[in-house]
């Protein structure tokens, strides 16, 4: 439901509704970053949108995060990364 309503937002924001789907999965991967770029890798979206986590700047730098993994290694598309 929220996938919807956020895809929602962006039509009435002015986006081609056939340009704008939304997707859930289930599967394994050893990371959810690489979850979500073989995702993008496999059905060639134009757009990743992620949320970004509360990390402090010190855990993000130690561990990472899935926002930046996915900014750093996503190629061929644009990425958002959304608080």
């Amino acid at each position: 439901k929220m996938l919807e309503d956020y895809r929602q937002i962006l039509i009435q924001r002015g986006f081609d509704p056939g340009a704008v789907s939304a997707r859930s999965t289930l599967r394994y991967c050893p990371s959810m970053a690489q979850c979500i770029l073989e995702e993008r890798d496999e059905t060639e979206y134009s757009t990743v949108v992620v949320g970004r986590q509360g990390l402090s700047r010190s855990e993000e730098f130690l561990f990472g995060s899935v926002s930046s993994k996915i900014v750093n290694y996503a190629r061929n598309c644009t990425v958002w990364v959304v608080n």
